[in-house]
This record gives structure tokens, sequence and C-alpha cells, in this order.
């Protein structure tokens, strides 16, 4: 499958609200719009920095009508699933904000975006899942103007989180996502934990790169970072101890002078594969779990549907704590461990 058929199809692709499955309710809108308020004045802007000034919002279209109220110039949503523009379009025609808010459906590792134009780019959860990132990042930086920001938003490997949601997809690989979506259909979860759970075990791109390799390339770009959400010990691999699922750089671009060359190192095949027994080869439970994994015949577990919904409910708990207490002490994580040893064997 890809990825263009995969959201808005299977899934949102944006974090849901609990009993909340209308994307473009009040309910809904007014949460975007408090949200985007925050996340701004974490990146240093507000009305007078933002008034009148062009902005470029990456995703499924919502986080575009949370910048309404800094009155901007112009708003150009791109997203690679029609189905997303198609419904985007629909709503901004609805509430004539059409000659505002642009949306484009547009690939950012194949199609160019226009050169020098944008005051602020706001990606969310979008870069691990394009197809191909080093490309995606130079077209990006080309379209921004000088000193103009980027929230920068990416998944972190060597976190528990990712960890079990890399688990849920390696017991899923040979799962057919349609017959799985049936099923899930018939249970009583919410529509977030469906949601959620569709997106991290089924969604194509799922490329996974350290923050160290990232700032690396980013600066090249002429993008520097001035501040930052979850970045903790950047030179440190894995920490299920302290690491978010994910982290945040708040960029800004110094100069339109031309890039650095440099060699592309962030494509596909390198991804960090985080179930590689060779990462925690001073961790003998994580070591002899991940070799363990290996072992296993996908096409022959059985119950596999039941297993990865019971990790999900642990990444969703793990997830919960760490925000919450911003570490997670070692006997919660030998317990989540030893929980999904159970549930796989």
């Amino acid at each position: 499958m890809n990825i263009k058929d995969f959201y808005g199809y299977y899934s949102s692709g944006y974090e849901v609200l609990n009993g909340e499955n209308k994307f473009f309710s009040n309910k809904y809108l007014n949460h975007v719009k408090k949200e985007i308020l925050y996340n701004c004045e974490r990146l240093g802007l507000n009305n007078n920095s933002l008034f009148n000034k062009t902005i470029m919002v990456v995703g499924s279209g919502r986080e575009a009508y949370g910048f309404l109220q800094f009155n901007p110039k112009k708003i150009y949503h791109y997203d690679i699933s029609q189905k997303n523009i198609s419904n985007m379009k629909q709503f901004t025609k609805s509430k004539k904000l059409s000659n505002k808010i642009i949306s484009t459906r547009l690939d950012l590792s194949k199609n160019q975006l226009p050169k020098n134009k944008f005051d602020l780019v706001y990606m969310h959860g979008i870069i691990q899942h394009v197809d191909h990132i080093d490309n995606a990042l130079k077209n990006i930086a080309k379209s921004m103007k000088e000193n103009s920001k980027l929230w920068f938003y990416f998944y972190r490997p060597g976190s528990l989180v990712i960890f079990l949601a890399s688990v849920q997809r390696y017991l899923l690989q040979k799962t057919n996502i349609r017959d799985f979506c049936l099923k899930l259909r018939k249970t009583n979860l919410s529509f977030k934990f469906k949601d959620n759970l569709l997106d991290d075990s089924f969604v194509p791109n799922f490329q996974l790169f350290y923050p160290k390799d990232y700032l690396s390339r980013l600066k090249k770009l002429n993008l520097n970072i001035y501040g930052d959400s979850f970045l903790v010990n950047t030179n440190q691999k894995v920490n299920f101890n302290k690491f978010h699922s994910s982290v945040i750089f708040f960029l800004k671009k110094t100069t339109n002078k031309n890039f650095v060359s440099y060699k592309k190192l962030l494509t596909p095949d390198r991804s960090v594969d985080v179930l590689d027994p060779k990462i925690y080869t001073k961790n003998y439970i994580l070591s002899k779990f991940t070799k363990s994994l290996k072992k296993i015949k996908i096409s022959k577990t059985k119950k596999k549907f039941e297993k990865v919904i019971m990790i999900e409910k642990l990444k969703i708990n793990a997830s919960k704590t760490i925000l919450k207490n911003k570490k997670i002490n070692n006997d919660y994580i030998n317990k989540v461990l030893n929980k999904v040893i159970k549930i796989i064997q």
C-alpha cells in the first residue's frame, strides 16, 4: 500500500479526542485552536509576528484552521492524501474560507514546493511517514524564507512506546489491513483507540532516525535549533526510562545562502530497526526479547489481533506515564516487557 492510500481511509492521521470522531466539529476545532496557540507561544510567535504572514501546514488540514486566529495572509495546506485534501476543501468551502486556506495534494518527497515563500512551516507527526526524508527536508528548507520558523516533530527510536509500536508492526507484517479493520470495527473500543492502533501498526512508512542525525542534516540546510520539546541526551540511542516517543525541534532558517552539500543518509534503507538485538548488547532482557521475537514465524502466530490490542493498551499506559512523570522506572519497564513476552508466547 502507498502512503497516499492510507491516511484519510484507514487512519485520520491526527490525534483524535476521546469520544470524538467528527474532525470538523466545534469541539474539535476549539481544541485545535488552543493547541496551535500554545505551540506558537512555545515557538516564540504571537499575533504580531504572524499577522499577514504566509504559513504552510502539512497533514490532515485541521491545524490550518487553528492558524486563522492570527489573521495570516494565506495558509497553504498540503497533504499526500487526496481524501484529506477533499475533506478540507469541502470544510473550507462550507465556512467560506477558501480564499484564506488553500489545500493542495502534494508529495513532499517528489513534488516541489514554492521557493522562499513561507514565514512558518508547521509539521507535526509527518516526516517519519514520507517516502524519502532527505528529499522532503531539502524541499521544505527551500520553501522557507530567511528567518522563518519550523515546528518539526518526529518519532524517537530508543523509547519504550516506539519499541512497543515496532513489536506490533512486526506481528502484523503479514496481516491484511482490511480484514483487521473489519474485526476492529466489531469491538467496543473507542474511536481514538482504533485510530491510533491502525496508524502505528499499518502506516506504510514508519522511518526512525535519531535526533542527532536529524540535527546534522537540518543544520546543513541552514535550519538551526533554538528550542525543543522532549529532547533528552542527544548522544544516547536507547533510554526507556527518559525518552518520550517523540521529539519536537523549534527551528529557524538562518540564511538563504546555498546549502552545504551532504550525502543523503536519511533514506528508508537506513531507518533504525529498534528490534535489532545488536542495539541492546548491554541490556540482557531486551537482547533476549528481540532475539526471540525474530525467531517467531509470523504466519503461524495465533491470535495476533488480540495480542496487538493488549500491547496497544500497554503502549497507551506507558505514554501517559512518561508524559506525567517525565521518566519511567526500571520496575515499570520490566513489568511491561515481561507482559509483552507473555502476550507473544
